[in-house]
């Protein structure tokens, strides 16, 4: 069905099978980037990756991967599977086997690890641990068995019972500024 896209390149059964006036886009796969009309610059590599894609720019390496996405723009998605449940949004990594969306229309989620959920826009989920970023602070939930770190932060603003990375400056129950200095890890 392709009229006047150009620049595409398609491998596989029925892959940017509807493709119309879409240009430069990869599609490596059976039924991958299939329903794919007019989206440009995307690159799918596997079975159904980015199967009901209208969007652009995006990239699914694996069975499946980004299957569900219909008008993202800019989302990354590396696994089988992985990046599911994602409609929408902009903005999105999901690395690993059956990585999901926390919704339909999120941005700015990153998921890494086997079979783990987002937890909204503007997070990282590391395995069992939770990111959550501002636009100077980012927290990490998590514990660490060579010392007890019930979270720590990168730079920014620090609240909340918690502890540096980098500096010498170690905080518990208070907010404050950190600047950086040298690397280590401080105890409570």
């Amino acid at each position: 069905s392709n009229i006047s896209g150009n620049n595409n390149v398609a491998i596989g059964e029925a892959s940017l099978y509807t493709n119309i006036d879409g240009f430069s886009n990869i599609s490596i796969g059976s039924y991958s980037l299939y329903s794919n009309a007019s989206g440009n610059y995307n690159t799918a590599i596997g079975i159904n990756s980015l199967y009901f894609n209208t969007g652009n720019c995006n990239t699914a390496i694996g069975y499946q991967s980004l299957y569900d996405v219909v008008n993202g723009v800019n989302n990354v998605s590396i696994g089988s599977s992985s990046g599911r449940g994602l409609t929408g949004g902009t903005k999105n990594i999901y690395l690993g086997d059956s990585t999901k969306a926390s919704s339909g229309n999120v941005n700015n989620e990153v998921v890494i690890g086997y079979g783990y959920t987002g937890v909204g826009s503007n997070t990282m989920t590391l395995g069992a641990n939770i990111v959550s970023a501002s636009s100077n602070t980012a927290t990490i939930v998590t514990t660490i068995t060579a010392g007890t770190i019930s979270s720590y932060a990168i730079g920014g603003v620090v609240s909340g019972s918690s502890q540096i990375l980098g500096g010498s400056t170690i905080m518990s129950g208070s907010t404050g500024n950190y600047q950086f200095g040298s690397i280590g890890v401080g105890t409570a």
